[in-house]
């Protein structure tokens, strides 16, 4: 297949698909055996060809280039959902009989040599609920009534615009004559051909089939019609709606087709191209059609009205903007409006105004524009208002949007929107206008002025950034590459403004209530300022307006305004006055929100509630005063608080509660809500005690009564009334007490009898009032955990649950009983709970065999079959050890009489899994098995449900001809049992709680069974022969029994397998069944020994982004396979590598999960798959030198696995996870959740959700107990004889800043705010109890680094569910994690993190020892050392930085304790946690000295400037507030600089102790891409690159030196006159040109500091080229290999590559003598174009085995020869170092000192001759001459002289 492709999206076909996945070369092949007949042969008898060839059905395929896109609706661009990925494999299965075990039946092989990349961003949720929206419709019956309800209101539409009559009702001559319109305009083809009388027939036939009496309604006769006739009348896919909402009229022409389309109306049109006009601006050709994304048009002005026009004054460009709206599959709607538009929460009555020429006091001077910094601009806007002239007015319902016209957008004249809250009542006043510019709505500079006119009128702006459709003309034209200057070319501003009211009130409760709000405005400073300059009449300024208006804005009024008389109408006069006070009365159902409109959020708002239940209202609650104006809103924006303290609430006697009030996205907020639900299902009367808290008497620990009958909970806040910082976060505890005995009445208020069965309770289920006390403390706030009460004797449960959606601040305690008794058998037993050790329990079960004691007796509960019981207490049995609870049951059957004794068995009720029980009649024969089975049901109950076992768990074969089998369990209690030959029986053990094993023995046949029959039970352990054997029944080979007969001696062969779930012990006289269960002929599902599976995946990397686009998050899963090989039943699992990287710059973290490294796994050998030349050396393959180096595995499982019937046998499964490090920071993954959270919402039905979680927090609390078994939830019973995980630590840190409540105030901090509204949001009770144990850990702790530790994990011969086997091992790792709390706790910064420092000492001292040991011991093979550098790195080390960290708390805190707002900034050190980690020693004790000089002097500073700048606000009590402050500082700041040395300084050292480190440096997966806004993603290309590898080859330079020659001044006479010195000088010369010093090569990653030193190198001299000046050609050949790691590598950094002398290790910058800068994106440009050659190599590699043989590919390749793929040289230019230009002197004197002093260094420079610095490296000569330039090319020529060439190449390291 060369291309396929399928698309899933609209069937409009001018729209881009939403899901499209395309596939190119892809290949499919199958072959099979078939009949003549055409059937699938099934053995190898119906096959009549001798070809032995072909293995059997072969299925190959390869997936070719497979990817998959969606449509991003923001940018209308393909983004790639899945990159393009390969996948090649065969799946073969022999039918035909094997003739050796080595042939595989079942052949599964799988390649990916691909990684699959996947990118996922909040779009891709939009494009998601569209695609499901659609689908949806694709139903023909769904479809169908879409057509039929848009068919039939367009046809209604049609009728009403050509219709005189009333809208609804019709006489009957009317609905003739619509009907004859339609049949003429619509109905052509149906009735072509009928003449008019038989069309008058059929019409006249719908008429009197819809007529009913005189009248008929039109609705009902178009029902009738569609009914008829099921036509589709409008196709969208001919047409297309289009909608007029700009204020004007459009001129629009569509083919052929022009019509104007006045404002507010809708026009179809056929589907083609459209061009849209309007008055005075260029017609808009090619009107772009999506039915998912906006687009904006800008407009340009005509030629003859351009100059004429001036711009508009609300600072707006000309655009407009066409909304999709898409019905329907096939049905499109567009909606032109212009670029602003208003949204709104409420209903409200919009009016624009337009404001005066002369705005006085708002005007700039000496221009015509408004000055937004003056203030009380809200003052001034009112009144420029007041009396302005009305130009539109209109009516926006709740929800509903509509669009400001587009005349006034663009009017000269500035103009303010006015909102009136429509409520229905005399009080609705006009808001505040707003100023309708584009400075006053962005507010771009954040003035406070504006946000304060924002926040007083009530709405938030909102920017979208959409395309710009442009013209053919204009797309032509090439855009220039600058990215930001073509953003704003093709993108555009749609702005809406949200009106929303002032203070949104929830209602969190489970009832309705009323809700009395009022306030008492105060004298507004504002309202009372006045202007001379707007004492004009307002309304005789307007009154010439209305004559000249180039706009045309009176055009666009509302009718409601054409037709006033009075001119005084037209202009706008609020009523009212700002003072009146608010006041309002209102019902709110739960689970709802009351919009308060009319109120100011500069004045407290008080409010009070009461109970609305059952049309009775109660008592009104506490006055509540809410102070909006400490609120962070536009009234008080720097100092106010996102969040307000709770204020509570008493609403009735078990009913306390809070009030809060925060800000969220701009909108204040509050709730009504109960921190905590209690709900008492536990069947009995319960007293509350709330630890440490006070009533309104004074009491201590204030209680409640809960009768335990239903109705509404108790709740409860666990405040003080009246106490200062309510609702301030500190523990919430309770204890509970029963008041009386649990009683069927009141517990079957919540028994579900359909599902749990009849109710059964003990007469005396509490024994007496003494064993009744107060229960421990519970912690309400622990939520999501669940546990027992122990009230003395009484137990029951309790769980704590968060609560979701609109009720997520609160926690539903619920009480129920702990532990359920059901009897599933068809006959009755009687049961008696007792409590004890083991074998206190055994011995009071046996005891209950022979009598019962009256305890006993008023303890026992009978249970009829299908009834169920609840156990309270327990009858206590004594004991020294661990307690357990217990039931002991007996079945009631008639084969008791008096002289048989029933037996009683005992079931452990607190311990999850199944207990199997045998029943045993008087003649020792097993007649059932009971499986008692418990199970946690119902939130945190137990149910132990007794039930006939459906499978018995033993069964034990005789099978033998001739002999008797005797066997019992080993054990006190066992019972004797007897197989004849060729018999088996079902068994269990007799005593499930003693010894599980099995004594047996074979007897002969004449030995009777009356020589046993006298063994009975209390003596079965010795009544066997000495020939017994005891098996412990686990699959596999016994022993074998031995049994003797005179001089006949007898073996019998034992073997124990597993089938259909029952474990079967087989004694037979052969080992036939053993040999063929042990070579798999007994098995039916198949012989998975003879199956290969070989699946090699490379990965997958997962990508989140947002809409910009920018990576935020990257996921990267590497190297997974699954093998296995033929003939073995083993199976490994192993993936390589998982890493989680933040992939923003600025993330804390880079890297959020990454395993530990734990070394080379060098169990696999090293396999080059590539088959190299002869001529090619392996050790010149520098890029593959460490290519199958491969650290060991994340995760590896091995396995093996038997086939079983209704089963799964699993002989061993051996798990092992990687030591794993997290560190996360809670900002980053909140900044991640949001992106998404948003989206979702969005898209949610926010009115649904809401009610139901209401609904669902409401019933939930009264609904009934509802138990269900295990046995429902069984997918299949596995058999595990050995399950090993591997022991796993850890190393955790947590960063949870700013969680807190302020100091003194309890008030919220914006991540906690952040926090719980994604709780609000999710409507998830898991999401809500993990968020609110996040708020509990960041309150108390903010920065911590736990290790966790876990042991390993065994299980041996395990029978169960593999559901609860999970259940089990995720509970002992969260048993685990709670014992290691104190981690947390210990591990905290300020106290320097103790847990971490005695994991580094007792690391650092073994390693010294054991490291150290095996070194010596190795012979220095694998070098020495490692030893002491753990020891220096984790025991030094890591003490120097717990006293650093200690240091460094005590610091912060003091200096904490005397800041305040007086404290000055100035000369303050940087805080200790802000400032980068000192390097070593020498930069730590630098940097501590800095910071001790700079803490003292600002110490000093304050003792001054704080009491000054108190004095500066004029009050004693400032002046006050700073001298302690100052003084305090003062006394302070010598043991803040102190303990701040001693933290930088230790620091610095600890530093230095990682310069011994040996472990390598972890980096992210790769860099993240970086793409312009609005454009899609780029292909990632490489998943994971761990470093960059560097090859140097050769550096290429010259040198030029002046000629000195040994020459003669006369040749005749013989005269030498160059002396001896100087000779010496001119050879040592020489020899330096012929033999230059060594050079090497630097490397330096300046963005973390980082540099890499080649090797010194000599370099050679190529050629010279003799003259004045000689040039000499050099060439150092390196071929060596540096490797550039670091963990935070981007695109955009840089490497400086430098080429310098080697002086004896001296690195100086006069060294370098030639350097270049490389960007790392061209670096790794250059990795990924290797990276891809290799990857082509090996899946045409892959290709080559998928079509050909392996002997076919071996013949190929000494033809063809292999490919090797060479990462390519580049060479890059070395230029000279810049010189550091020398400021400018202005001194004329010092200039010429200057100039002095170079000539003078010029002549010295020319005398010396001798050295090596009289080289010039430069490559062109100059003249000689110094010539000063300071413009910018002399500058650059200066400093930027060519040296000479570098040639590297790059290859990635990826492991």
């Amino acid at each position: 297949i060369d291309y396929a492709a399928m698309s899933l999206g609209s069937a409009q076909n001018f729209t881009k698909p939403l899901f499209e996945a395309r596939s190119s070369k892809a290949s499919l092949s199958l072959s099979a055996f078939l009949s003549q007949d055409g059937k699938f042969i099934d053995n190898c008898k119906d096959r009549k060809d001798t070809d032995n060839s072909i293995a059997g059905n072969v299925l190959k395929f390869c997936s070719g280039d497979l990817d998959v896109s969606y449509l991003n609706t923001k940018t209308d661009n393909m983004e790639q959902l899945i990159e393009p990925y390969l996948c090649l494999g065969s799946v073969s299965y022999n039918i035909l009989q094997q003739e050796s075990d080595e042939e595989a039946s079942l052949t599964i092989d799988l390649k990916c040599p691909q990684t699959l990349f996947m990118n996922i961003s909040p779009v891709l949720f939009e494009t998601t609920i569209i695609t499901a929206k659609l689908i949806s419709q694709a139903d023909p019956k769904s479809y169908k009534q879409v057509l039929y309800e848009r068919d039939k209101q367009y046809l209604h539409d049609i009728c009403v615009a050509n219709s005189r009559s009333q809208p609804n009702s019709l006489q009957r001559e009317d609905a003739l004559s619509e009907l004859k319109q339609l049949v003429q305009s619509h109905w052509q083809e149906d009735f072509e051909g009928l003449s008019e009388v038989e069309i008058d027939k059929k019409i006249t036939a719908l008429v009197n089939a819809t007529k009913v009496g005189d009248t008929m309604i039109r609705t009902s006769l178009l029902d009738n019609v569609l009914k008829n006739d099921a036509r589709c009348f409008f196709s969208g896919c001919k047409k297309l709606l289009l909608s007029n909402s700009v204020g004007v009229s459009l001129t629009v022409t569509a083919e052929s087709d022009t019509r104007i389309i006045e404002a507010g109306s809708t026009v179809d049109f056929s589907l083609g191209k459209i061009s849209l006009g309007i008055e005075r601006y260029q017609i808009i050709n090619d009107v772009p059609f999506s039915p998912y994304q906006p687009t904006m048009l800008k407009l340009a002005r005509n030629s003859k009205h351009g100059r004429k026009t001036k711009r508009a004054s609300c600072g707006f460009a000309p655009f407009l903007t066409v909304v999709p709206n898409q019905q329907s599959l096939d049905a499109v709607k567009l909606t032109v409006r212009s670029s602003i538009r208003i949204k709104s929460e409420i209903p409200i009555r919009v009016r624009i105004v337009r404001l005066p020429q002369k705005l006085g006091y708002l005007q700039k001077r000496n221009t015509k524009l408004v000055d937004l910094t003056k203030k009380n601009l809200a003052a001034a806007l009112r009144r420029v208002a007041k009396g302005a002239l009305i130009v539109h007015e209109m009516l926006i319902s709740e929800g509903s949007v509509a669009s400001v016209p587009l005349n006034i957008v663009l009017s000269t004249h500035y103009h303010a929107l006015l909102f009136q809250d429509v409520s229905g009542e005399e009080s609705d006043t006009w808001r505040d206008p707003v100023l309708l510019t584009k400075d006053f709505l962005f507010n771009e500079v954040k003035l406070r002025e504006v946000s304060k006119c924002h926040t007083i009128s009530g709405i938030n702006i909102r920017k979208e950034r959409l395309n710009v459709h442009s013209s053919a003309e204009r797309r032509g034209k090439a855009i220039k590459a600058d990215s930001v200057r073509s953003i704003w070319c093709m993108t555009a501003w749609d702005t809406t403004i949200t009106v929303v009211p002032f203070f949104l009130l929830s209602n969190a409760m489970p009832f309705p209530i009323l809700i009395k709000a009022w306030q008492y405005r105060a004298s507004d400073e504002n309202e009372l300022w006045r202007d001379p300059a707007m004492f004009t009449d307002p309304i005789s300024e307007h009154s010439n307006e209305n004559e000249s208006n180039s706009d045309g804005e009176t055009s666009s009024k509302s009718p409601s305004l054409m037709g006033r008389s009075t001119s005084t109408e037209m202009y706008h006069l609020p009523t009212g006055s700002r003072s009146d006070n608010y006041y309002s009365l209102s019902s709110l159902e739960s689970g709802k929100t009351l919009r308060l409109c009319g109120i100011s959020l500069s004045c407290p708002l008080y409010i009070q509630f009461s109970q609305r239940l059952r049309g009775t209202l109660h008592e009104w609650s506490n006055v509540a005063k809410v102070k909006l104006e400490k609120l962070r809103t536009g009234i008080n924006p720097n100092k106010g608080a996102l969040s307000l303290k709770s204020l509570p609430i008493r609403l009735g006697d078990n009913v306390d509660c809070f009030i809060d009030a925060a800000v969220e996205r701009g909108i204040c907020r509050g709730a009504l809500y109960s921190p905590f639900w209690i709900c008492n299902s536990s069947g009995m009367k319960l007293e509350y005690r709330v630890i440490g808290t006070k009533d309104h008497h004074g009491i201590s620990n204030k209680r409640y009564l809960d009768t335990g009958i239903g109705g509404l909970p108790i709740m409860l806040h666990c405040d003080n009334e009246g106490e200062k910082n309510a609702g301030k976060r500190k523990r919430k505890e309770i204890s509970v007490i029963p008041l009386q005995n649990p009683t069927k009445v009141v517990l079957g208020q919540w028994w579900d009898e359909q599902r749990n069965g009849g109710l059964v309770l003990a007469k005396h289920a509490v024994k007496d009032d003494n064993s009744v006390d107060w229960s421990e403390k519970i912690e309400m706030d622990a939520a999501g955990t669940s546990g027992e009460v122990h009230c003395s004797a009484v137990v029951f449960s309790v769980s704590v649950e968060s609560m979701a959606g609109i009720f997520f601040r609160s926690n539903l305690i619920r009480f129920t009983p702990r532990f359920v008794v059901r009897n599933a058998l068809h006959m009755p037993l009687s049961l008696v709970a007792i409590s004890g050790t083991i074998s206190e329990a055994i011995h009071k079960t046996r005891q209950l065999r022979h009598f019962l004691t009256n305890q006993d007796t008023k303890a026992k509960v009978d249970l009829a079959p299908g009834e169920s019981t609840v156990i309270y207490s327990f009858n206590h049995t004594g004991g020294v050890g661990k307690i357990f609870r217990w039931i002991s049951f007996r079945v009631n059957t008639s084969r008791y009489d008096e002289d048989s004794t029933p037996k009683w068995h005992l079931v452990r009720l607190d311990k999850n899994g199944s207990t199997y029980l045998g029943e045993v009649d008087r003649r020792n024969v097993m007649v059932g098995i009971i499986d008692a089975t418990v199970n946690r049901s119902g939130g945190s109950s137990l149910l132990c449900t007794i039930s006939h076992a459906a499978v018995p768990p033993y069964r034990i074969e005789n099978r033998s001809n001739t002999h008797h089998l005797r066997f019992a369990q080993y054990d006190d209690d066992a019972v004797v049992f007897e197989l004849p030959p060729m018999h088996s029986c079902g068994y269990t053990w007799d005593n499930p709680h003693g010894k599980k094993r099995l004594r047996a023995e074979v007897m002969h046949k004449h030995k009777g069974a009356n020589d046993c029959r006298n063994d009975n039970s209390d003596s079965g352990s010795h009544a066997f022969s000495l020939h017994s054997r005891l098996f412990k029944i686990n699959a596999g080979r016994k022993q074998n029994l031995q049994y003797s007969h005179g001089d006949c001696y007898f073996i019998t062969h034992s073997h124990v397998r597993i089938s259909a779930g029952t474990k079967i012990l087989s004694v037979s006289d052969s080992d036939f069944i053993a040999t063929a269960v042990e070579s798999g002929i007994t098995s039916k599902d198949g012989t998975f020994e003879n199956a290969i599976c070989d699946i090699v995946a490379e990965g997958v990397s997962i990508s989140i982004v947002d809409n910009f686009p920018r990576e935020l998050l990257a996921i990267t899963v590497r190297d997974v396979s699954i093998s296995k090989h033929v003939g073995s039943i083993a199976t490994q699992v192993l993936v390589r590598h998982f890493q989680i990287d933040a992939m923003d710059q600025e993330a804390r973290y880079p890297i959020i999960c990454q395993p530990l490294p734990f070394g080379i796994d060098h169990r696999e050998p090293q396999s080059n798959e590539l088959a190299l030349p002869e001529n090619v050396n392996s050790n010149e393959l520098f890029w593959m030198e460490h290519a199958d180096d491969r650290p060991s595995p994340v995760f590896e499982a091995n396995f093996k696995y038997v086939p079983q019937e209704n089963m799964m046998w699993i002989p061993s499964l051996n798990v092992f996870l990687c030591p794993m490090k997290v560190a996360f920071d809670l900002d980053y993954m909140l900044r991640v959740a949001s992106v998404f959270v948003g989206t979702i919402t969005q898209y949610r039905d926010v009115a649904s959700s809401s009610h139901t979680a209401a609904v669902a927090a409401a019933v939930n609390t009264n609904d009934k107990l509802q138990y269900s078994s295990r046995g429902a939830k069984i997918v299949s019973l596995t058999y595990l004889e050995r399950l090993t995980i591997a022991p796993v630590w850890f190393e955790v840190e947590i960063c949870i800043n700013d969680l807190g409540y302020d100091d003194g105030d309890g008030m919220a901090s914006e991540t906690a705010l952040s926090l719980n509204s994604i709780a609000q949001a999710s409507n998830s009770s898991s999401i809500a109890g993990i968020v609110g144990w996040v708020v509990n850990v960041g309150s108390n702790f903010a920065h911590v680094t736990p290790c966790f530790q876990y042991p390993s994990v065994a299980y041996i011969d395990k029978f169960c569910d593999p559901i609860e086997l999970v259940k089990d091992i995720m509970f002992f790792y969260v048993v685990q994690t709670i014992k290691q709390s104190l981690k947390v706790i210990f591990s905290n910064q300020f106290l320097g993190d103790p847990t971490l420092l005695a994991l580094q000492l007792r690391t650092g001292l073994s390693d010294l020892v054991w490291r150290t040991r095996d070194e010596v011991r190795a012979g220095g093979n694998e070098g020495f050392g490692r030893g002491i550098a753990s020891f220096s790195e984790n025991a030094i080390g890591g003490t120097l930085f717990a006293v650093g960290k200690v240091a460094k708390s005590v610091a912060k805190t003091a200096d904490a304790c005397v800041s305040t707002e007086l404290t000055s900034k100035y000369l303050k050190p940087r805080e200790l946690d802000k400032r980068k980690r000192p390097r070593h020693a020498i930069d730590g004790f630098v940097q501590g000295t800095q910071f001790l000089g700079r803490e003292l002097v600002h110490g000093t500073a304050g003792l001054i400037g704080s009491p000054y700048r108190g004095a500066k606000k004029g009050k004693v009590s400032s002046l006050a507030k700073g001298v302690a402050t100052g003084v305090g500082g003062f006394v302070v700041s010598p043991f803040v600089a102190a303990f701040g040395f001693i933290a930088i300084s230790s620091e610095g050292l600890g530093q230095t102790t990682k310069y011994l480190e040996l472990s390598e440096i972890h980096a992210r997966c790769r860099p993240s891409r970086v793409v312009p806004w609005g454009m899609p993603l780029s292909s990632t290309g490489l998943s994971f690159l761990k470093a960059i590898g560097i090859r140097i080859h050769t550096v290429r330079y010259q040198k030029i030196r002046k000629a000195v020659l040994l020459q003669d001044q006369d040749e005749g006479e013989g005269v030498d006159y160059v002396t001896s010195k100087e000779h010496k000088r001119i050879r040592a010369a020489e020899m330096r040109r012929t033999n230059p010093p060594s050079k090497v090569l630097r490397i330096s990653y300046k963005k973390e500091d980082r540099r890499y030193t080649s090797s010194s190198i000599n370099p050679k001299l190529l050629t010279d080229h003799p003259g004045n000046q000689t040039t000499s050609h050099y060439a150092a050949i390196f071929e060596q290999t540096l490797i550039l790691r670091t963990n935070n590598l981007q695109l955009e950094d840089e490497v400086k590559i430098q080429f310098r002398n080697n002086k004896n290790g001296i690195n100086t910058a006069s060294s370098t003598l030639g350097m270049c800068k490389v960007r790392v994106g061209d670096i790794y440009s250059h990795v990924l174009k290797l990276h891809h050659n290799e990857l082509l190599r090996k899946e045409s590699r892959l290709s080559e085995e998928h079509v050909y043989s392996s002997d076919e590919i071996t013949q190929n390749e000494s033809t063809k020869g292999s490919s090797l793929i060479v990462p390519a040289p580049q060479e890059f230019t070395l230029m000279r170092p810049p010189k550091k230009l020398e400021d400018p002197v202005e001194d004329l004197f010092e200039a010429i000192t200057n100039e002095m002093r170079d000539i003078e260094r010029c002549e010295e420079e020319l005398k010396k001759t001798e050295i090596d610095s009289v080289y010039s490296y430069s490559s062109f000569p100059g003249d000689g001459k110094k010539k000063k330039e300071n413009d910018t090319k002399s500058v650059v020529s200066k400093n930027e002289r060519l040296f000479g060439s570098i040639s590297l190449s790059f290859f990635p390291i990826q492991w």
